[in-house]
């Protein structure tokens, strides 16, 4: 789970939290708790804002340098010959003598 995914699922169990005591009738204490939680909320939701924007500088940056990066690599590899050049055929001097037997001594 991403800490994205985190902030989110936190978030929504302080929304379900305040939202019951919203529904419930307001006492000092329950005042109380709905200020902690909005507090919370808030903090939550400023993360939430950091990791968006950290992700977006994340694809900006993969964006404008990664992919070009990548493509200029694949053209420069692609523009390399894909076949081995032409073996001539051996000399006279280093073809085997037809007595060679081709067993070990």
């Amino acid at each position: 789970m991403s800490e994205l995914d985190r902030l989110r699922c936190q978030l929504r169990v302080v929304n379900i939290e305040y939202s019951a005591f919203v529904r419930q009738k307001k006492e000092e204490a329950v005042c109380a708790r709905m200020a902690e939680l909005r507090a919370e909320r808030r903090v939550l939701m400023a993360q939430i804002a950091v990791e968006r924007e950290a992700a977006a500088m994340e694809r900006a940056i993969e964006h404008t340098i990664l992919i070009p990066l990548r493509s200029a690599l694949h053209r420069k590899v692609a523009s390399r010959p894909t076949h081995l050049p032409a073996i001539g055929r051996p000399s006279s001097s280093l073809r085997l003598s037809k007595s060679f037997s081709g067993k070990p001594l």
